[in-house]
């Protein structure tokens, strides 16, 4: 009979798992193969009969059902459980969901509004931007997570929670009754109308009415005298592939194709403009960032390979997988990836990444990876345009993240780790100013001042000939976030652009063009 070749594992595992069903006999044992699914339940049956720690049957199903997702060479693939799925479908989506309809994070001593929702019941009662949340129900938050939290906001449409919010420059707590309602997180919060007949349009999710949001905002902007468009893309992680469709059929010709989804066993599905534009040739600029995924790249893919709209930034994040979300038995749920995406010229989105240590870093495929992202594979666009074909979306123009100064530096480097503590400490100075700033308002001596007095206060070692030498920054950082908190995000960019390179180049672009091939002309002028 010929000798088995087990390793060392193998027979270590095989001889833990024969001992507790078949006899051993001295010098010899039994070999008894199994399939698959009698050794799985073979497990669970000692585990369940032997195991000093028990567990319940449905908990070593959970578990063992996750640990064969985990197992799988997939970073991307999750088993939900109900809870789970619910906040997926929330959270990545962005559909309509019983609320109060604000957004919230952990800054610094608890958990504070970052943003409120027009029309929602959060702002009909009084809720602000930088308002603390101290009690839901008259429960304590003190150590919750923003997780904690939403879970105890969120609720059947109709039912009312108690809400205690601290406010600043308020002593005590206000305490407000809110009623649940169904809240809808915009994918166009606000519109723009820069010079030259701009219209900005900053395109934040892919949810279940991106499309006609988007067609909503380029109609209002052209009613208001725009004619070129620029449309950020920056930090958009994708949600409804069919969203992503519909946003670019409103720039593109009926028939055009959109993305290619390839499956395993060559089952491949072609998606195509099936509507008639109604913004055929408007000059359009898109920009892209590291944050910008899935859906947001086929918009910017197929707008790019038609030569409907310069693309600027930097490369795109390369999430260019299909993912299916299978409903299981008990509300659960598995989402796995079962193909790639493809612009229409052939590119592929997708940038291969393996989890190290939690976190999702890129696979090297080349040994000098620079130099591929430089002179990758090529194809070219309708126009016979170079692009580049390495994964993500790379940009028409490249723009670099504009290096700090010296004294920038010196500040970063004195700031070092504290680096939250000190985001925290121009949070909270920013959140103390809300209802203190004009609009045009501008940081001062006095106002930074103050920041440097609450750092020390906190504990903070910041020399101040350091903190001095990166007012530059301090200002920069004050600036934007007091207007965030006072007057929104709309404000807040509009003051940012100056020193944007990213929008700065884009509007330099789309200046005077009277069509897509002005923008690309000025390219190279």
């Amino acid at each position: 009979m010929k000798q088995a070749k087990w390793s060392r594992f193998t027979r270590t595992a095989a001889l833990c798992l024969l001992s507790a069903a078949v006899p051993v006999v001295l010098g010899a044992f039994v070999r008894t193969q199994r399939g698959g699914a009698e050794l799985l339940n073979q497990v669970f049956s000692i585990v369940a009969t032997r195991a000093v720690d028990s567990l319940p049957a449905d908990s070593v199903y959970v578990k063992a059902a996750r640990g064969l997702v985990d197992g799988l060479n997939d970073p991307y693939a999750e088993f939900y459980t109900p809870k789970e799925i619910k906040d997926f479908m929330r959270n990545s989506i962005g559909n309509a969901y019983g609320g109060l309809g604000m957004a919230i994070i952990l800054q610094g001593r608890g958990v504070v509004i970052n943003d409120v929702f027009p029309g929602s019941p959060a702002a009909r009662g009084g809720a602000q931007r930088g308002d603390q949340i101290m009690a839901i129900d008259g429960v304590p938050t003190t150590g919750w997570t923003t997780d904690n939290v939403s879970q105890h906001l969120t609720g059947a449409i109709g039912t009312t929670v108690k809400v205690s919010l601290g406010k600043p420059g308020v002593a005590e707590p206000v305490v407000t009754t809110f009623t649940r309602g169904e809240v809808h997180a915009s994918a166009v919060p606000y519109v723009l109308l820069l010079k030259d007949s701009i219209g900005y349009i900053p395109l934040q999710r892919f949810n279940n009415t991106a499309g006609a949001e988007v067609d909503h905002a380029v109609a209002s902007l052209r009613t208001e005298g725009a004619r070129r468009f620029v449309i950020d893309l920056r930090g958009n992680g994708g949600g409804d592939v069919d969203q992503a469709v519909a946003v670019s059929n409103l720039f593109l010709k009926t028939g055009a194709e959109v993305a290619t989804q390839r499956e395993r066993g060559g089952n491949n599905k072609v998606y195509v403009a099936k509507s008639v534009s109604p913004y055929p040739t408007e000059p359009l600029a898109v920009l892209i960032d590291q944050g910008t995924a899935s859906a947001s790249e086929i918009v910017a893919g197929a707008l790019q390979d038609h030569d409907r709209a310069v693309i600027l930034g930097s490369t795109s994040f390369g999430k260019g997988l299909v993912q299916g979300v299978y409903d299981l038995d008990g509300g659960y749920a598995l989402k796995l990836t079962t193909g790639k995406w493809y612009t229409p010229s052939g590119r592929s989105i997708h940038r291969d990444r393996k989890l190290v240590d939690g976190v999702l870093t890129l696979v090297d495929t080349t040994t000098d990876t620079m130099a591929a992202h430089a002179h990758g594979p090529e194809t070219h666009s309708d126009a016979g345009r170079v692009l580049i074909a390495n994964g993500g979306i790379t940009p028409d123009v490249t723009i670099a993240a504009e290096p700090l100064t010296s004294g920038d530096e010196r500040f970063s480097r004195a700031v070092g780790t504290q680096g939250a503590a000190v985001r925290n400490a121009i949070y909270e100075l920013a959140r103390d100013q809300r209802d203190h700033v004009p609009a045009n308002f501008t940081v001062t001596p006095t106002l930074r001042d103050s920041l440097y007095v609450r750092l020390t206060a906190a504990g903070l070692t910041v020399d101040r000939p350091a903190f001095d030498a990166g007012s530059n920054l301090i200002d920069r950082l004050l600036e934007r976030q007091t207007l965030q908190i006072a007057f929104g995000d709309s404000a807040a960019v509009l003051r940012s652009i100056p020193t944007d390179p990213v929008m700065t180049r884009a509007l330099g672009l789309l200046g005077k063009a009277h069509s897509e091939s002005d923008v690309y002309a000025g390219i190279h002028s």
